[in-house]
């Protein structure tokens, strides 16, 4: 997993095909209406630890909402939680400094019959009292719970609902 100066390098790259191969990259960013802020989420679970991948990629849940305020360089990471794991985030739209909408998709399009378009998503997020997870010694693999990383302990389906709305297109 990169370290948190590694994934804002990640937001600058206009080219994923330059990122490591199991970085999935950055879905999309934003900056807030204000101007002050660069918010960017990552496409996908990352494969953190790299050696846990296959595990990863199948069951986690958790993505990262990366902020980066322009004036002072200060970055904060957020978690994202997927609807279920295997999906990809594609954009994220700055409504207000902590109100955003989030794309989340599957990777069919409709229209294939062999491979429909089964999930299509637009939520409605605010990362206001979201807690911040950083990692402050910005260790390779980040902040650890229960000596397990971010991205391997959210494997289950969401229960609870912490998104304001969304709005199915499938």
């Amino acid at each position: 997993m990169p370290s948190i100066s590694r994934l804002i390098d990640l937001l600058a790259l206009s080219d994923l095909e330059a990122a490591p191969p199991h970085i999935f990259g950055v879905g999309h960013h934003a900056i807030t209406p204000d101007g002050t802020t660069l918010v960017g989420i990552m496409q996908s679970a990352l494969d953190n630890p790299f050696e846990d991948r296959t595990n990863i990629r199948s069951r986690s849940r958790v993505t990262r909402i990366l902020t980066f305020d322009l004036a002072s360089g200060a970055t904060k990471q957020y978690i994202y939680l997927q609807e279920i794991p295997n999906l990809a985030n594609s954009e994220i739209i700055a409504l207000s400094k902590t109100e955003f909408h989030v794309l989340e998709r599957d990777g069919n399009f409709p229209g294939n019959a062999s491979a429909p378009a089964v999930y299509k998503r637009v939520y409605k997020i605010n990362l206001n009292g979201a807690t911040d997870v950083s990692d402050p010694a910005d260790a390779e693999a980040g902040k650890l719970v229960n000596g397990k990383t971010l991205e391997q302990s959210a494997t289950r389906r969401r229960r609870d609902s912490s998104r304001d709305s969304s709005t199915s297109f499938v």
